[in-house]
């Protein structure tokens, strides 16, 4: 979010003041909201995945990782990992 300043006086901007907030923040490997994560538990998507890898097994997770774009993360991921760990 970007938010120019005004000088009351002159009426000419002054300073250009750019910020984001934690919220709007985005994992810089999916592009998604790093506060969905968070809503995990989870920093990032890097410790999302490590902690998915603890649950279901790391060549599974890497596996369907080949196949599903981070966009699945918390929905196609999710459900291929608990349909496929009923067969282990």
């Amino acid at each position: 979010m970007e938010t120019t300043f005004i000088d009351v006086l002159t009426g000419k901007p002054v300073k250009k003041v750019t910020w984001e907030s934690h919220s709007e923040k985005k994992d810089k490997d999916s592009g998604i909201l790093i506060s969905r994560y968070e809503e995990e538990g989870c920093k990032d998507r890097a410790e999302y995945l490590d902690m998915l890898r603890e649950d279901y097994g790391a060549d599974m997770v890497n596996a369907l990782l080949t196949v599903l774009p981070p966009s699945e993360d918390f929905d196609g991921l999710i459900t291929e990992l608990q349909d496929n760990s009923n067969y282990y």
